[in-house]
C-alpha cells in the first residue's frame, strides 16, 4: 500500500514539473465577426446581408444619418432603424449609410481634408455595393463649414448631380429622393455657418431636384423647425448642441421621410 501511495505521488509530482516547464497552449482566439450592415451603421468592415426578398434603403448622410450622438443600444433610435420599423423590417432594409463629418463635396481643393469627403468613405463604397430599391440623400451640414463652403459652395449642386448620377447609372435604376437637412439651432456649432445651412442649402436642394427631375425633396428642413427654429425640443440641449436631433427629433425625422416618400410597395402586398 504504501509503495502504491509513492508510485501516485511520483507521478504527481512529474505531471506538474511538466506542466511548469511547459508554456500553457491556448487554442487561437476566434477572429470577429464582420458587423453586419444594416440601419444603426454601415461602416469600414461591415458586410452587406445577401439581398433577398426585401425592397433595400440606402440612406445616404453625414452624422445625422449616422445617428450622432446616439451610443451602444440607442442607436436603433437613429432616423434609418425608426424608418425601417415603421416600413416593417420583414419587407424592407433600410441601410445607414451615414459616415460623420463627411461632405457632398468632392476632395478637393487639396488644402480640404479628404478623408472626410463622403466619395472617399467606406460607407459609400457599400452603397454602391448595396443594390438599393430607393436612395436617399441627406448631406450638405458639413459643406456649410464656412472654411469649406467659401472654397466649394459654388460646386454644391455640381457634386450633386455627380452622385445622383452614380445611382442612375445602376440597374435596376432606384428611386432617388433628395432630402434637405434640419435646420442649425445654434449659429456657433463647429464652424457651420448657420446662414449657409438655414438660408442656402434648401434652395440649393431645390435646384437639384428640378434640375435632375426628382420628386419633391423631403422636407426635414421645414418639418423640423424651418427658418423660425420652432422645435428646439428634437435637438439635443434643446437646440444648443448644434445640428444633432434628440432621439425623439431622430423620430421625428424618420416619420418626415416616412410620410414624404413613395416606396416601392413589396410584391406581396400587391
Amino acid at each position: 500500500m504504501a509503495q502504491t501511495k509513492t508510485y501516485i505521488l511520483m507521478i504527481a509530482i512529474a505531471i506538474v514539473s511538466t506542466a511548469a516547464s511547459s508554456p500553457l497552449q491556448l487554442a487561437p482566439a476566434p477572429s470577429p465577426a464582420p458587423l453586419l450592415c444594416g440601419c444603426d451603421q454601415c461602416a469600414n468592415g461591415s458586410v452587406l446581408p445577401p439581398k433577398d426578398a426585401r425592397i433595400r434603403v440606402a440612406a445616404i448622410g453625414d452624422s445625422i444619418t449616422r445617428g450622432h450622438p446616439l451610443k451602444g443600444d440607442n442607436l436603433q433610435f437613429n432616423y434609418p432603424c425608426t424608418l425601417e420599423r415603421l416600413l416593417g423590417p420583414s419587407k424592407y432594409v433600410v441601410f445607414n449609410f451615414g459616415a460623420g463629418g463627411n461632405t457632398l463635396s468632392h476632395p478637393s481643393p487639396p488644402e480640404l481634408n479628404a478623408s472626410k469627403s463622403f466619395w472617399n468613405s467606406s460607407q459609400f463604397a457599400l452603397a454602391k455595393q448595396s443594390s438599393p430599391d430607393v436612395v436617399l440623400i441627406m448631406l450638405g451640414t458639413n459643406d456649410a463649414v464656412a472654411t469649406i463652403w467659401d472654397k466649394v459652395g459654388d460646386e454644391y449642386t455640381s457634386a450633386y448631380a455627380d452622385l445622383l448620377n452614380v445611382f442612375k447609372s445602376m440597374t435596376p435604376v432606384p428611386s432617388i429622393y433628395a432630402m434637405t437637412s434640419p435646420p442649425l439651432y445654434n449659429g456657433h456649432f463647429a464652424g457651420i455657418n448657420q446662414t449657409v445651412v438655414n438660408h442656402v442649402l434648401p434652395g440649393k436642394v431645390a435646384e437639384v431636384v428640378t434640375a435632375n427631375k426628382l420628386p419633391p425633396a423631403v422636407p426635414v428642413f421645414d418639418g423640423m423647425g424651418g427658418v423660425n427654429l420652432t422645435h428646439h425640443e428634437w435637438f439635443f440641449g434643446n437646440g444648443s448642441y448644434g445640428c444633432h436631433p434628440n432621439m425623439a427629433g431622430y423620430s421625428a425625422l424618420a416619420h418626415i421621410v416616412y410620410n414624404n416618400t413613395k416606396f416601392p410597395s413589396h410584391p406581396i402586398d400587391n
